[in-house]
């Protein structure tokens, strides 16, 4: 027994650094739209414009939506969505939304929105992981983009 009391400590401190890495990967896969778009992206410039693409099995629409008070109201909607980052390439869905982000006048960003269940953000100025897939974990309320289309 004796023999093998030298290499508790080290045991010890294996675990630790084991518990330690399995919380920071964890913590890792949890994010926000306000952590990865707002701040990581657009960083406070002005969002000039939307195209929405809204695509459903019996009929696709497209609009573009130029008014700040709508772009206002369809980004503050995104900004309380928490994310979970997930590689899953089999979603389903009834309707999806396809978004491009138009910063300062020139395309900034690609969100995919299926139903209120998964979020795809593209990002080509990345040169790696361009784009990613993440699961909406809290409610998501589609009522500002259904708005954009009832007003356009």
């Amino acid at each position: 027994m004796k023999k093998y009391d030298k290499y508790i400590p080290l045991f010890v401190i294996l675990y630790i650094l084991a518990l330690f890495g399995t919380v920071i990967y964890t913590v890792g896969l949890f994010t926000s739209f306000e952590r990865e778009v707002t701040t990581g992206i657009i960083k406070g410039k002005e969002v000039t414009s939307i195209q929405i693409n809204r695509m459903e099995s019996s009929a696709d629409q497209e609009i573009i939506v130029k008014d700040k008070k709508e772009i206002a109201e369809i980004m503050f909607s995104f900004s309380k969505v928490k994310l979970r980052e997930t590689n899953s390439s089999h979603i389903r869905f009834k309707v999806s939304y396809w978004m491009m982000i138009h910063v300062d006048n020139e395309r900034r960003l690609l969100l995919t929105l299926y139903d209120d269940k998964f979020l795809t953000i593209y990002n080509p100025e990345k040169t790696k992981d361009k784009s990613r897939v993440y699961k909406i974990r809290n409610k998501y309320d589609l009522k500002s983009i259904e708005d954009a289309f009832t007003s356009q």
